[in-house]
């Protein structure tokens, strides 16, 4: 059985992890254009970051309860938007501490 802190954990962990790579392609977006081209390096490394996830074996829960269940496609395309939501969100955050 899956627990809701075993969701979070997992969660974090590929949140951390896809962020860092993401930041090895792009820094931090400064303008619109340099924000536009982020947000598709986000979308395309989290997509193709659910191939880790299935293929280490770390996380068969995950495995056996979305990847399987959504398709290839279809998994890559939430994994996309997902990412596209949790930088966002980030940029967002540090937007508003930056201007304290």
């Amino acid at each position: 059985m899956h627990t809701l802190l075993a969701a979070a954990l997992i969660a974090g962990f590929v949140g951390v992890t896809t962020q860092a790579i993401i930041l090895q392609f792009h820094k931090l977006p400064t303008n619109l254009t340099s924000y536009l081209t982020f947000m598709i390096v986000t979308f395309v490394i989290s997509a193709l970051y659910g191939f880790i996830i299935k293929f280490s074996k770390l996380f068969p829960h995950l495995v056996e309860n979305y990847y399987d269940n959504l398709g290839t496609y279809r998994a890559m395309y939430t994994d996309g938007i997902s990412g596209l939501i949790v930088q966002n969100t980030l940029l967002i955050v540090l937007l508003l501490l930056n201007k304290r």
